[in-house]
């Protein structure tokens, strides 16, 4: 998929992404502008698990690989998205300012949108209504991933303890 870095092209690949998927033509009109366009190299790490990120990204083009570390600090593949999927990283940087929870590598060449806290705080004091609205959608979103995280974690326990009980008899 060729995309461009034009407002409309970047504004039609945001409106894939589900907390964007309904917002009217004059927020992407205001949004974009906040946005800084970059493109990886396949192999760059985007962020860095461990490193304090304050920057979240919005996959316009290509798939990047979600990595973890175990505990003994070995590397081991969560996930590969892709554009097409609408997706976006880096969101608990954004607004805690903390150390990223993962390493995220561009798989292939690609375009991603950039929003930094600095940029971020300035849509949100020029332009409160929409800014009101994205973070309810982006609070939603984290609220999402941390059920399917305590239920991901539900089951494993579930997993070991059948594993250790059965082991016992």
């Amino acid at each position: 998929m060729v995309i461009s870095k034009n407002k409309e092209d970047i504004s039609l690949q945001l409106k894939r992404v589900k907390i964007f998927s309904d917002f009217d033509q004059n927020f992407f009109d205001i949004f974009i502008p906040h946005l800084q366009i970059k493109e990886w190299k396949q192999g760059h790490s985007i962020i860095i698990e461990g490193d304090v990120g304050e920057n979240m990204f919005f996959v316009l083009r290509g798939r990047v690989r979600i990595i973890k570390k175990t505990l003994s600090k070995e590397e081991y593949t969560v996930a590969i998205l892709k554009d097409e999927q609408g997706i976006f990283f880096g969101e608990v940087g954004l607004l805690t300012k903390d150390e990223r929870s993962a390493t995220v590598k561009a798989e292939n060449d690609c375009l991603l949108a950039e929003l930094d806290h600095t940029r971020f705080n300035d849509f949100l004091k020029k332009y409160p209504n929409y800014g009101v609205e994205f973070l309810k959608r982006l609070s939603v979103s984290i609220c999402q991933k941390l059920k399917k995280s305590n239920q991901d974690t539900l089951t494993l326990y579930q997993a070991l303890v059948h594993e250790i009980g059965e082991s016992y008899l």
